[in-house]
């Protein structure tokens, strides 16, 4: 708060535009307040997943909507629009795609390449992947790589070296290296669990990049990255059962598929570009500018 009142008042500004409503929108929501500044706020996931939680604790859900009241609020995803707007009792949170620079990249030939490209947490599963590898016969798919960091990345490098396959772990992969982690792909596993609390994936970063660089996407069948896949037919969704020995023949099961009938790939991958315009600068960054001149103006 103290780090945002100095930018202030160094720099006349106008609109205060907040990444992910807790801790920011908040923060965005009083300084909006206090300045005469119009605020925009986006939410992701997990701050969604907060405040569907302690709007049902007595007396919150009203002093969350009196804080966003004078706040323009945006998701990325319909159904994440929608459980905003469900939890605070408004029917005028919007929607807009995040932007994704990721260039696309024809698809390489040979045996699929698996990628999975995300925080290694709990909610991000990329232990199911490793598990639902496990399961499947050899000589399937090349390699699979596990982009990112986090910690389960100990015991993901343990289990690892049991698998048929080689495993390669690039570490956190931005900008060009990210592309060409891409590029080399056939795939992008998403395997998300729902943790004990009933917390879902949203709708991850990665989804669209991937898009954008025409790589389908491999996921459960639950929350706004389902809706992303079945809209688009840019992917394959699997059951995504509660329990995670289920859930780990599922994701397993789908793979299998994937991995038969490689040529299906190149039907996917040409629906996920096809899909990946949506998040391709300028089209999406044309929308955002949109979305800000309206708020600054007061009419969004």
């Amino acid at each position: 708060m103290r780090a945002a009142e100095r930018a202030l008042d160094a720099s006349s500004c106008d609109v205060i535009w907040s990444q992910w409503l807790i801790p920011c929108g908040a923060i965005g929501a009083r300084l909006a307040r206090r300045r005469g500044v119009p605020h925009l706020a986006t939410a992701h996931g997990a701050d969604v997943a907060w405040l569907e939680r302690v709007a049902r604790v007595p007396g919150v859900k009203s002093a969350l909507a009196s804080l966003w009241s004078h706040s323009v609020l945006t998701a990325p995803a319909e159904r994440t629009a929608a459980r905003v707007g469900a939890a605070l009792g408004r029917s005028d949170v919007r929607c807009a795609p995040l932007p994704a620079s990721v260039p696309a990249s024809p698809q390489a030939g040979g045996l699929p390449r698996l990628l999975f490209l995300g925080r290694f947490e709990p909610i991000k599963g990329p232990d199911l992947l490793l598990e639902a590898l496990a399961l499947l016969p050899r000589g399937l798919f090349r390699d699979v790589t596990l982009a990112g960091a986090g910690s389960l990345e100990g015991a993901l490098r343990e289990r690892s070296g049991r698998l048929g396959i080689p495993v390669r772990f690039p570490g956190v992969v931005e900008g060009a290296a990210k592309a060409a982690t891409l590029a080399a792909s056939h795939a992008v596993v998403l395997p998300s669990q729902r943790l004990r609390d009933g917390r879902v994936e949203g709708l991850p970063h990665a989804a669209f990049e991937a898009l954008a660089a025409g790589r389908p996407l491999v996921a459960p069948r639950e929350g706004a990255l389902a809706d992303l896949i079945a809209g688009s037919g840019a992917g394959v969704l699997y059951d995504a059962p509660a329990d995670r020995e289920g859930r780990v023949r599922s994701l397993a099961r789908a793979l299998l598929a994937l991995g038969r009938r490689p040529q299906g790939l190149r039907e996917l991958a040409a629906r996920a570009r096809a899909a990946g315009e949506a998040f391709r600068p300028p089209r999406s960054l044309i929308c955002w500018h949109e979305r800000l001149i309206a708020c600054a103006a007061g009419t969004a």
